[in-house]
């Protein structure tokens, strides 16, 4: 068995924003690996579904992670081989104009969810002999754009939180990484109830010019398929790494 690794039969995944986007899709590629996925999300009917769709290696809880404490408790139904992190929230804001307390709660789900649930659940990876946690920042960790201050800052924290992590579970046999994906077709693309992926803007400048290289927004799966590899064995020796799944979007000017 390889450096970091955990006997096939005992992998449990924890994701959380299971029921939409990327932590779906991850929770389905995850589950055809022969994963069990203990499934976080606010949205219940969206974790039922999930759990109708891959069947019992599906355990569903029900949480909003803006509500997470050091107190909160949460059945992980056995011991845990890695810990994913996808859930997020974003809502456009103006600096100046922003009550405080949306940014907090952009925060809560972004960046303070990810601290508090690791310091909860990082023993059970302790107890397992090590694993794997992935959080899945964005590309707003390094790039920005108006009204996205406190998404900005929220996900360059998550980002930082990544590398820390990296260093002090190190000792515990725990490799700590991150994807950052750009645009991302799921829920979080619709704002206002407009799809920002069909929006001129974007179909214009992102895809008729090739400001993304590749010229199209990602797919969930495209996203999934990084958070797999970072929690395997193939990527055993990799550690406070940033998986940068774009299109070319960082990369251009």
């Amino acid at each position: 068995m390889s450096h970091g690794a955990t006997a096939q039969a005992t992998r449990r995944a924890l994701i959380t924003g299971a029921a939409n986007g990327i932590g779906r899709a991850t929770a389905r590629l995850l589950a055809r690996s022969g994963w069990s996925i203990v499934a976080i999300d606010r949205d219940e009917p969206g974790l039922q579904a999930l759990r109708a769709e891959l069947g019992a290696c599906v355990t569903p809880r029900v949480l909003d992670l803006a509500d997470l404490t050091e107190t909160t408790r949460i059945d992980l139904d056995g011991p845990l081989s890695a810990v994913i992190q996808c859930a997020a929230a974003f809502q456009p804001a103006d600096f100046l104009t922003e009550p405080v307390a949306a940014w907090h709660r952009i925060f809560a789900v972004n960046f303070e969810a990810a601290y508090i649930l690791n310091k909860l659940v990082v023993p059970s990876l302790i107890e397992n002999n090590g694993g794997s946690i992935v959080h899945v920042t964005s590309v707003h960790a390094w790039l920005s754009e108006s009204q996205s201050s406190h998404y900005d800052a929220s996900k360059g924290a998550l980002a930082t939180l990544t590398r820390s992590l990296a260093v002090e579970l190190a000792p515990h046999n725990i490799r700590v990484n991150a994807v950052a994906p750009g645009f991302v077709r799921t829920q979080m693309a619709v704002v206002n109830g407009i799809d920002e992926l069909e929006s001129d803007l974007f179909l214009t400048h992102y895809v008729g010019r090739r400001r993304i290289p590749l010229a199209r927004a990602a797919e969930p799966d495209e996203v999934a398929g990084p958070i797999a590899f970072l929690v395997s064995d193939a990527a055993s020796y990799i550690t406070g790494a940033t998986i940068v799944v774009d299109g070319g979007l960082s990369v251009t000017f």
